[in-house]
């Protein structure tokens, strides 16, 4: 049975949704909730098939019953908790499966993120046992954890999110925070991958120019190229014309930030599953003067801004120190600043309000 009523009043306040759903009312997020369970209930009761609960998830979105302007890639808050309640009161194994299938299926249409399927079926193993190693769910186990890519072609979203050592990245960042201030972090993805996310916003960037605006100060969006003069977009993660660099923005605000709050448990992050903030693409062109010294969190300035760890991960291949694009970081045990080259896969953390 479906139950409605008083389970997704808590579920609203649990979740706290943020960034643009913030500025939904609780009734606004309670009924999009209600919406999105009851589909996903009648899809996966009324339908034999995946192509068929497919299209039927597809018209929640259009379907949905307040006129709200979200990319469909927000939506995916509400439905991966329609998918969640599904899991937690369901007992089938084979029924589980179809549900976990029927997730992976989502990710790229845009209605789930990667992070929303790996979340159940690490729920379904620990619920189940042997449930990883039943030959009946070999496909699901090759989706969810690829062998690393040899080469370009056969780098996904799947592969980004089956990175080795993700967890041992966050706790040497984790660990630089805590003891300096910032950290550094080489090959983040592999060399492979990196690559591969070069190529594709490197096309992208000579393709579609027009689509970038001038560098953004603080959260009020006012620019001056006199203390910035990058060219910025904007992305959310489920953008077609960008699949890695939409996977690996997902990857770095979910399954690595869920990382780092296990590695940082003192320091108070938000939920991957409750927030959905963007990545900041930033291109500086040859001879361009860079960002002034500032602290990225703009709170001092008045300005309500959350933001507690800043991330920058470079793409630059074969950068030399002649081509410039050096980060420096000021710190008190360094106010002179520690310069930190751009050199490709290479991550870097520091504190967003210090």
């Amino acid at each position: 049975k479906f139950g409605v009523g008083t389970t997704w009043k808590r579920c609203v306040v649990r979740r706290s949704f943020t960034s643009q759903t913030a500025a939904l009312s609780d009734k606004v997020q309670e009924d999009l909730l209600l919406h999105y369970c009851q589909g996903l209930r009648s899809a996966i009761s009324s339908n034999p098939s995946i192509g068929k609960r497919m299209l039927d998830i597809h018209k929640l979105y259009d379907s949905r019953p307040h006129p709200v302007e979200l990319p469909r890639l927000w939506n995916s808050l509400f439905l991966s908790t329609a998918f969640e309640y599904e899991v937690l009161h369901c007992s089938d194994k084979t029924a589980l499966k179809d549900i976990l299938q029927l997730s992976i299926h989502c990710v790229p249409e845009g209605l789930l993120q990667y992070y929303h399927p790996l979340f159940i079926h690490r729920h379904l193993c620990r619920i189940l046992p042997g449930f990883d190693q039943d030959p009946e769910f070999y496909t699901v186990r090759s989706i969810l954890s690829p062998s690393q890519p040899k080469s370009m072609s056969a780098v996904s979203g799947w592969t980004l999110f089956g990175t080795p050592s993700l967890a041992t990245h966050a706790a040497a960042v984790a660990e630089g925070l805590q003891s300096q201030g910032y950290a550094v972090v080489n090959e983040f993805l592999g060399p492979v991958q990196s690559e591969a996310l070069f190529s594709e916003v490197g096309a992208f960037v000579q393709a579609h120019q027009d689509e970038f605006q001038a560098g953004e100060l603080d959260v009020t969006k006012r620019s001056d190229t006199m203390i910035r003069d990058d060219r910025i977009l904007w992305i959310l993660g489920g953008e077609k014309s960008m699949p890695l660099t939409g996977a690996f923005t997902q990857l770095l605000r979910t399954l690595f930030l869920e990382h780092l709050r296990e590695a940082l448990p003192g320091v108070r992050l938000l939920h991957p599953k409750n927030f959905m903030g963007k990545a900041m693409l930033s291109v500086y062109q040859g001879g361009s003067r860079g960002f002034r010294q500032h602290t990225d969190n703009s709170s001092a300035d008045g300005v309500a801004d959350i933001r507690k760890i800043s991330v920058v991960y470079y793409l630059n291949p074969h950068w030399r120190e002649a081509d410039g694009g050096r980060l420096s970081i000021h710190t008190s045990a360094k106010p002179d600043g520690l310069l930190v080259d751009p050199l490709q896969d290479r991550l870097v953390a520091f504190w967003s309000d210090s």
